[in-house]
């Protein structure tokens, strides 16, 4: 069985260990789900097992819990409705976004700003289809409001608040079903932020669009950009990971290098500057994953063991303590 485990800022419940308290070290999630995939939004935690079915915990006031309740916070997981099979999911802020093995995109939750996709702006605390016919291979939604996700053929889709042109179609509005992002680019793997993307096209060449008040894109500038521009510096990436302001990636040698705000540390650079061209991470790790949390990075080496930075007020570094970290700390091993 593969158990999920959780750790930093418990209120809500968003770590699943029937508790609300922080905890500064992994603490194991209750039942006794065998977890596959595991997501995180801004307050609510998901998670799918290797049935495809998928989970929630954490706050559900307005219904990304998805369980078709709206009233109360869950502590441990909960069955999403619906008898869907899952293969990726990804939180927001009060938001959820999935996608089944069929490549449907489905989604719950808050839809203030249309980023549900399915062309209103009303709540729902079960999934409902994405507008659309696209065969989606690929799905990540911001911790703010707004989605994007890659179809078969390799073209970007983006739906929700369109703030600082972060939706890549060349506007600021809102899109409340998906509009494709601009360029022509055959993309593979894409990355959200709170109103920036990162994607990687098919030759390993990252792009970003939206805001970079903070350098965000790495592309030199701190102007934002409401359509793709090539991240500086030639670096081949085979995975990217958005934060709320910043950006990593992990190139085709498996060294992480980062870009945007830094002001917690959260580059891994031994610094709080920001950078608006990708600086390389300290440490000379090999990374086989990289995950941005909102002022903070998480990354898992080729040892299968976990490396984190950034800010630790809530004890979301899991090295035991609340100390913020500017390079790599290891995470403790469960107790």
């Amino acid at each position: 069985m593969s158990q999920a485990y959780c750790w930093g800022l418990g209120g809500y419940g968003r770590l699943g260990n029937n508790d609300t308290a922080s905890k500064r070290t992994p603490v194991a999630v209750c039942g006794d789900h065998n977890f596959c995939y595991v997501s995180q939004g801004y307050f609510h935690t998901l998670a799918i097992d290797s049935t495809g079915k998928a989970w929630a915990w954490g706050y559900n006031a307005f219904g990304q819990i998805g369980d078709n309740t709206s009233e109360n916070s869950r502590k441990t997981p909960v069955a999403v409705c619906g008898t869907h099979t899952f293969c990726r999911i990804s939180g927001g802020a009060d938001f959820t976004l999935a996608l089944d093995k069929n490549g449907q995109a489905w989604a719950w939750g808050k839809n203030d700003y249309g980023q549900l996709g399915d062309n209103t702006l009303d709540r729902r605390s079960t999934p409902v289809a994405v507008c659309g016919t696209h065969t989606f291979c690929y799905i990540s939604c911001s911790e703010y409001y707004h989605s994007v996700a890659i179809d078969k053929n390799g073209q970007a889709w983006a739906w929700g608040i369109g703030s600082a042109g972060c939706l890549g179609y060349n506007s600021t509005a809102s899109a409340r079903t998906p509009v494709a992002v601009c360029g022509g680019h055959t993309f593979c793997k894409v990355s959200v932020g709170c109103y920036h993307a990162v994607a990687i096209d098919k030759n390993s060449q990252a792009w970003s669009w939206g805001a970079c008040a903070y350098g965000q894109l790495g592309d030199n500038s701190t102007t934002s950009k409401w359509t793709p521009v090539a991240v500086c510096g030639g670096h081949t990436f085979c995975q990217v990971a958005c934060g709320g302001y910043h950006s990593i990636g992990i190139n085709n040698h498996s060294m992480a290098w980062s870009w945007g705000l830094s002001d917690k540390g959260q580059l891994g650079d031994t610094s709080t500057t920001n950078k608006s061209t990708p600086v390389a991470v300290c440490g000379g790790h090999t990374f086989c994953r990289i995950f941005g949390g909102f002022q903070y990075t998480h990354a898992i080496d080729y040892h299968r063991y976990g490396w984190a930075w950034g800010c630790n007020d809530n004890g979301q570094l899991g090295d035991n303590t609340v100390t913020s970290r500017t390079t790599p700390v290891r995470i403790c091993d469960p107790s």
